[in-house]
C-alpha cells in the first residue's frame, strides 16, 4: 500500500471489519446474559442484574452488550475496549503475517489469555467467545494479507 488512498481504504475495511466482528461475539454475548451465565445467583445484585436481563428483549439485551455502555447495568459495560483492540489486532496482523512474525501474534493472544483464565474456568462460553473473536480477527488478517499486503 502506497498512497494515502489505499491506505485509508484498507482502515475503513478493518473498522467495519471491527464492527461486524464485534456484533456476531455479542450475539453469543446476549445468549449467555439471558441465560445467566455471568451472574452469581448467590449474590443479590446478580439476582437483580439477571431479572433485569430477564425483563428485556433479546434484542435490547442484544443492543445493550454491542453498545458497551451502560449507567444502569454493569454487565453490558466493556467501553468498546475489545473492540479497539481487535481493531488493532486487524489493522496490525497483516503486516506481522506478511513478514512471517507468527512468534509476536502468538505471544501476544498468550498475553490476552492468561489474565482472565480465572474467570475462563468459571464461564466457558466467555472462553470460547474470546477463542472465537481470535479466529475470526486471524481469517480476516490471513485475507487481508492476501489482498493488501
Amino acid at each position: 500500500m502506497s498512497n494515502l488512498g489505499s491506505w485509508i481504504w484498507y482502515l475503513a475495511q478493518c473498522v467495519i471489519a471491527a464492527l461486524v466482528i464485534r456484533a456476531i461475539i455479542n450475539v453469543f454475548k446476549t445468549f449467555s446474559l439471558r441465560d445467566g451465565e455471568p451472574f452469581d445467583s448467590k449474590k443479590y445484585k446478580d439476582r437483580d442484574s439477571y431479572n433485569a436481563v430477564k425483563a428485556m428483549s433479546w434484542c435490547k439485551t442484544f443492543r445493550g452488550s454491542y453498545v458497551g455502555f451502560s449507567k444502569e447495568h454493569w454487565f453490558f459495560r466493556d467501553y468498546w475496549l475489545g473492540g479497539l483492540i481487535g481493531l488493532a489486532e486487524l489493522i496490525i496482523y497483516p503486516f506481522l503475517l506478511s513478514k512471517g512474525k507468527w512468534q509476536i501474534i502468538g505471544g501476544w493472544i498468550a498475553i490476552k489469555t492468561v489474565p482472565q483464565w480465572s474467570v475462563w474456568i468459571r464461564s466457558r462460553s466467555t472462553f470460547n467467545r474470546f477463542l472465537l473473536a481470535n479466529i475470526i480477527v486471524l481469517a480476516v488478517s490471513y485475507v487481508w494479507l492476501r489482498h493488501y499486503v
